[in-house]
């Protein structure tokens, strides 16, 4: 009595310590604190959208980025387009991000703590949204992105044109990856949940723990990550084909290993997912068998009911076993498949004169 009440107090502190939010992203702090500067200026006492502070930040960012790449010297058209074509897909990625953010935490505080069956799953979950929500870990992380992805666009400038950038352009484009890199810090961070959890301990449906509730909030709160991610990769072809910068370079060294990525992450969920429903299927079974072996076998036969009981736990054994031990189903496929024809699509528009031409 004394662990379950232990239990029911952990769970309660850390659903409040979610439902509180004074734990944030720094993308989520970032967004706050535009709002309250626009409400200190404009005398607004309302609070502000969060949509609104995505879209002033992003317009800051843009106007100090066009205001750098003029100087020094003559910027390559193309180089410009590369700017032009990170500015535009920043403002989907940060609000896609802060949303995503927000479900997280619902998810978890609605659905997930009250399932965990283990203070010590409890204890690791607390200790994954400590670093989820860490500041400095995202500030490190967003320096050492802003400094890896720069150089790959400096590298991609100098493939698909032959220069580099000029100086300007290049702190123009850095500023950007560090509002990226704030916002890749969470998804990463994120992407290990699924795994931690393939360890844990839930409440599940015993006879078919795949039917679960719990599974599908699991299977939707991940998914929907694998879905975003493809979003975001859809926009970002879009915006390459719009603006011109369809290379084979940018094909091949950023589209296709993010699509890589994409599948990758995919594949870990459904491993998750199964290896969550696996181990309730073999605790099932496990108790099961446990109650067989404690029948007597000559007493069971001596007496009706107990060999009714015996022959009742077989069937239910036999039927639990041969139950789904995976997430995936037919809808899941498809939306992942479907999720993976868009940026084909995209191509296929690029190129359909090219493709025409080919075929006749």
């Amino acid at each position: 009595m004394a662990k379950s009440n232990s239990l029911s107090r952990k769970q309660a502190d850390l659903k409040q310590k979610m439902a509180e939010g004074k734990e944030k992203t720094l993308l989520e702090a970032m967004l706050e604190k535009t709002g309250q500067i626009v409400r200190k200026l404009t005398g607004n006492p309302n609070r502000i959208s969060f949509w609104y502070s995505a879209f002033l930040i992003t317009l800051i960012i843009a106007l100090i980025g066009l205001a750098v790449s003029m100087f020094p010297g003559k910027s390559d058209p193309r180089h410009t387009m590369m700017f032009v074509w990170d500015f535009v897909f920043m403002l989907p990625t940060i609000i896609g991000v802060k949303l995503h953010s927000s479900s997280i935490s619902t998810s978890l505080n609605e659905h997930v703590i009250g399932s965990i069956r283990s203070g010590q799953n409890l204890d690791d979950l607390e200790h994954w949204w400590n670093r989820f929500t860490d500041n400095k870990s995202a500030v490190l992380f967003s320096l050492a992105f802003t400094i890896l992805s720069t150089l790959f666009a400096t590298t991609l400038a100098l493939l698909t044109t032959g220069k580099f950038p000029n100086a300007g352009l290049t702190l123009a484009i850095a500023l950007i990856q560090a509002l990226f890199g704030l916002s890749f810090y969470n998804e990463m961070v994120f992407l290990s949940l699924p795994l931690r959890m393939r360890r844990y301990k839930f409440k599940l449906y015993a006879a078919d723990p795949a039917s679960s509730t719990l599974i599908g909030h699991l299977s939707n709160m991940f998914m929907t990550t694998v879905y975003l991610s493809a979003l975001l990769v859809t926009i970002l072809t879009f915006i390459a084909i719009a603006t011109g910068s369809l290379f084979p370079a940018v094909i091949f060294l950023l589209l296709i290993p993010l699509w890589g990525i994409i599948t990758v992450v995919f594949a870990i969920v459904q491993y998750s997912l199964a290896k969550i429903i696996s181990d309730a299927k073999n605790e099932t079974l496990n108790g099961i068998h446990t109650q067989i072996e404690s029948l007597r076998i000559d007493d069971t036969y001596a007496n009706a009911d107990s060999r009714q009981t015996y022959n009742w736990l077989l069937d239910y054994y036999d039927r639990v076993k041969t139950m789904r031990s995976s997430a995936m189903n037919i809808r899941s496929t498809l939306g992942f498949l479907n999720s993976l024809l868009l940026p084909l699509l995209a191509f296929v528009l690029a190129n359909f004169d090219k493709i025409i031409d080919l075929i006749l």
